[in-house]
């Protein structure tokens, strides 16, 4: 599954998507001009744990995560989904948690 940062939707990459398959990423990227006119692209980037929780799906509780990272980082280009859980009360699901890994590009 994939959730666009900008948009904020959910998508499957079908019944056959790893995790590995669940990075996605902007490419944001400033070009600088060096002095002999030799123009480069430089970026620098940190990347942040979280953890959400929905009652709904996992999908939800990435939703949730992505939507509470750019509330409170400037620069949210990406997100990677690390570990999925469930907690269980009476036999039943109560919670869908995910770890996320977010990356968010530094203020000059």
């Amino acid at each position: 599954m994939v959730i666009s940062v900008k948009t904020g939707k959910v998508r499957s990459l079908g019944k056959h998507a790893s995790t590995k398959d669940r990075k996605f990423t902007v490419k944001d990227k400033k070009k600088k001009k060096k002095a002999d006119g030799v123009v480069s692209e430089s970026t620098v980037a940190r990347v942040t744990e979280i953890i959400a929780s929905s009652s709904v799906s996992f999908e939800d509780a990435i939703a949730v995560g992505v939507a509470r990272a750019c509330k409170t980082l400037q620069n949210v280009t990406g997100a990677w989904v690390q570990d999925q859980k469930v907690d269980i009360e009476d036999g039943k699901i109560s919670a869908f948690r995910v770890n996320l890994k977010v990356t968010f590009v530094l203020n000059e």
